[in-house]
């Protein structure tokens, strides 16, 4: 396989020169922080650093990690697209949302249920808040509960339901669930 090797320069200044064509690229004044740069070149690759012996290194050494990313990024979007994820998303918390908004009826102080830009917020006015968030990037649904803390979770396209990353239990249940416990009651939805 190829192995994958990201070299980090904190220095002022950097001279790469590319064989057989020898290209030279100058780099002046980088900044302190870390700088990344990844080559890809079927010649001998060697770094020339100012006060710092030079060395060569194998271009199968080399792979970019951006290219590495973005097809992470790529891959993800191949198995979950953006638009499919908002949709089954949406559709949840929406509906969730629809069924809290019925424990109105319950005359909690301070009580609010709202779902707006990806966020479903249940205000259970001195019982607490619950909050469930869209991660686009992750493709993940977050659980934020004053009973049993954070909770991630996944998509199951076969099951059409979103699970817990660690316990597998169902979303729209284990909130239920949780609200529940909560309340000390019952809910009928």
């Amino acid at each position: 396989g190829s192995h994958h090797f990201i070299m980090s320069l904190f220095f002022s200044r950097i001279r790469l020169n590319l064989r057989p064509k020898c290209t030279s690229l100058v780099i002046n004044r980088i900044p302190n922080r870390l700088k990344k740069i990844s080559v890809i070149t079927s010649s001998s690759l060697s770094f020339r650093f100012n006060s710092v012996p030079s060395f060569s290194l194998s271009p199968s050494y080399f792979h970019s990690s951006t290219l590495r990313r973005e097809s992470e990024e790529e891959r993800e979007e191949k198995q979950f697209p953006k638009k499919i994820f908002h949709r089954e998303a949406d559709e949840t918390l929406e509906d969730m949302c629809e069924k809290y908004e019925t424990l109105e009826t319950l005359e909690i102080d301070d009580f609010d249920c709202t779902y707006s830009d990806g966020i479903f917020s249940l205000k259970l006015g001195p019982f607490g808040s619950y909050v469930l968030n869209k991660q686009t990037p992750n493709r993940q649904i977050w659980f934020s509960s004053p009973i049993s803390g954070p909770k991630r979770f996944n998509f199951d396209h076969d099951k059409k339901v979103w699970l817990n990353t660690r316990d597998k239990t169902e979303l729209t249940k284990f909130m239920k669930a949780d609200v529940e416990q909560l309340l000390k009651r019952k809910l009928d939805f």
